[in-house]
């Protein structure tokens, strides 16, 4: 391998990608569905999977434990506090 030539994962690539080809708008869209993210009629476990899925489209709350766990528990409605932990150890 010579010298001028950079080695790119698949992770780097994925991302810079979707940068480049995924309009903004898009993110833009995912960002509003995770801050209007409510659990409603949801089952405990599906809605840890849709917070978790749209997680990835605001860094700034994934990057931050205390936000994050701050804004999953305010989307919850009364559920059994049996529930909530369940699904919170296996999503770690």
């Amino acid at each position: 391998m010579q010298d001028t030539e950079v080695l790119v994962t698949w992770e780097s690539f994925c991302a810079a990608f979707l940068r480049e080809y995924t309009p903004e708008s898009f993110y833009n869209n995912r960002e509003r569905e995770f801050d209007n993210l409510k659990q409603g009629n949801l089952r405990v476990a599906e809605y840890a999977r849709q917070f978790f899925s749209l997680l990835s489209y605001v860094p700034h709350v994934a990057n931050q434990e205390w936000t994050k766990q701050n804004k999953f528990l305010k989307g919850l409605s009364s559920t059994p506090l049996c529930d909530v932990v369940s699904v919170l150890l296996l999503s770690m």
